[in-house]
Parts: C-alpha cells; structure tokens; sequence
C-alpha cells in the first residue's frame, strides 16, 4: 500500500536525548560529525518536517526546540517517550533517538505517510535489526498507558510493542533509508562510521556536555 500525503496534517517531533552513554564513555550526542553535533542531524531532520519541537533531556542548544524532563529519573527512553507524548498532547508526534547522524528529512517524510495510514497507532520501521521505536511515529493519546507501564516497571520498548497494537512498514532497501537507522552505542559504531577512533577529550571539536536541567537525569542509552 502507497502511504498517502503527509502534508495534510500538522505534526510534533520530539527528540530523545537523555541517554548517559555509559558504553560510549562520553555523550555520544555531542561527538563531532560533518562540522556538526552528532545530535543536530536528527534535531535537523524534525525542524524540516515538524511544526512543534520537544526535546526530552538536557539542554543542547537546539533553536525551536522545547526542552522537557524525562517522566521518571533513571528509566530509560521509555521515560523520554512518556514525556514527550505527555507535552504534545495530541496528534502524531515523530520520535527519534539523539543518536542517528544519518537521518535525514526523506526518511521522516517516508514515516509520516507511513503514519497517516493507520494514525491511531505506533507507525514503526521494521529494519534489518528489527523494529525501530525510537525512529518511529507515536500517537500523542498513548501517553498515559506508556507512563502506566513505566510506573509499573516496564521499561523495554521492545516488549510494549509486542503488546499494544501497532503498525510495522517494512523499511525500503535503499542505502540512504538504511543509515538513516544507524547509532551509536561504543566505540566500535563510532569507528565503523566514520573509520577513526573517538576524538579525545582534549579534542577542540568536541563539543561541551551540557548540564542537565533540574529534574533531567542521566538514563540508559536510547537504543
């Protein structure tokens, strides 16, 4: 089925940016790429796409953006997602992971067609790795049930999906679709990206970690 026109709705994309980056070792969000932040491809790719802008964790300097505390200190996306849905309130928000410095405004304007199918649930990318619901289209009136489940002690978005109805299109074989799903976790992804090692912390491109904002914690990685 050919997604229909995403151009029909307006939309809320929401970054989520809380991660500590344990097995990086550093904020994987700040490493240099391309004369920019890791960050700013996705935070980018929503400006283009988005009419409203959230982002949940510290504050990284991105201009229009709307920076929101995670919905539960220490637990994880899940809490970033719970948030963000919470703050849009309604309609379909874009959500992507801090950590995707291929993504980019075709990807997303894929996905919102995507989701204009079956707009009443999760619109998710199966990938090579599986689902991706942190590259995903989310329905804002899943706010509660996702804090539910955090408050209950759920916290893999893995596992909720399996459990709630939800839509997954196939992603196309195209390269550039591929490594718009592409993160960062340890150096070794680091690497294999860009063929180098990760930049000292004496690095001058390196941008300075932020501090967060009161209420916004270091949590797991969101991927």
């Amino acid at each position: 089925m050919r997604p229909p026109d995403a151009g029909v709705r307006r939309w809320c994309g929401a970054l989520i940016a809380g991660g500590a980056s344990r097995r990086m070792g550093r904020n994987k969000l700040l490493l240099p790429w391309r004369g920019r932040r890791v960050v700013d491809a996705p935070a980018a790719a929503l400006a283009a796409t988005c009419d409203r802008l959230l982002c949940a964790g510290p504050d990284l300097g991105l201009p229009g953006f709307q920076v929101i505390a995670d919905l539960m200190p220490g637990a994880g996306p899940l809490a970033g997602l719970a948030a963000a849905l919470a703050a849009a309130g309604e309609g379909p928000v874009v959500v992507l992971a801090g950590d995707l410095p291929g993504m980019d405004e075709a990807f997303i304007r894929w996905l919102q067609r995507a989701a204009l199918v079956d707009p009443d649930r999760p619109c998710v990318p199966r990938g090579p790795r599986g689902l991706e619901p942190l590259a995903a289209v989310w329905p804002a009136a899943l706010a509660e049930e996702l804090a539910a489940r955090l408050r209950s002690g759920q916290r893999a978005l893995q596992r909720i999906l399996a459990e709630i109805p939800h839509r997954a299109w196939p992603l196309p074989d195209e390269a550039k679709m591929r490594a718009a799903l592409r993160n960062l976790n340890e150096p070794a992804d680091w690497r294999g990206l860009t063929g180098s090692p990760l930049p000292g912390p004496d690095d001058p491109d390196l941008a300075r970690d932020p501090q967060p904002d009161p209420g916004v914690h270091p949590e797991q990685d969101p991927a």
